[in-house]
């Protein structure tokens, strides 16, 4: 069976603000219907944190993982990491009333680091969940196979033919060196992406 995710991506490029509106209503239907994004997060249901046990959310983007931790877990330490300044700034400004979240804009690493994160953009709209540190991954994601009607000699729209948009240079810092920002003593659970 063809896939219809292409089709989805074409349409994206061309009518890149209709992106923004789709990620509002769908989170809107998922905290009215008390849906978390993925059903593997209903699980938390189930969980008991102890004092001072965190969640930690690596590439947090538009803050879909934070959202359905607090769907079962209203007042849970969460620390979320998003190298992306833009969409950390947004996720900030998204959940501006929650205390107990800590948003980082940088990456995680098992070393201290400044690296550039490359952003795929097409037709000059940006696959910001596509975003990698490795410019190769970012670059070789797009193709005539994951957007329909690519096409990378198309120079009739602005921005048409596929780049890497360069962000600032990006802070990774190690897990460890946050101390008691988010290097807690006792378990670690890993939940997401």
């Amino acid at each position: 069976s063809m896939s219809i995710e292409p089709q989805i991506r074409a349409w994206q490029s061309r009518f890149p603000a209709l992106v923004d509106a789709k990620a509002s209503v769908q989170r809107f239907v998922r905290r009215t219907l008390r849906l978390p994004f993925e059903p593997e997060f209903s699980l938390l249901s189930r969980w008991r944190p102890d004092p001072g046990e965190v969640f930690i959310d690596v590439g947090a983007h538009r803050g879909q993982s934070v959202d359905a931790i607090r769907l079962y877990q209203p007042n849970a330490l969460i620390h979320a990491f998003e190298p992306n300044v833009h969409l950390a700034t947004g996720l900030a400004t998204l959940f501006d009333d929650d205390p107990a979240l800590a948003v980082y804009a940088c990456g995680l690493s098992d070393k201290d680091e400044a690296r550039r994160l490359y952003v795929p953009v097409y037709r000059g709209f940006v696959y910001d969940g596509l975003a990698s540190f490795d410019p190769d991954q970012s670059r070789t994601w797009l193709s005539d196979e994951t957007v329909a009607g690519f096409d990378p000699e198309d120079r009739g729209a602005a921005h048409a033919v596929q780049r890497l948009e360069d962000h600032v240079a990006v802070v990774v810092v190690k897990l460890a060196d946050l101390g008691g920002a988010a290097g807690h003593q006792g378990r670690r659970r890993q939940f997401g992406k």
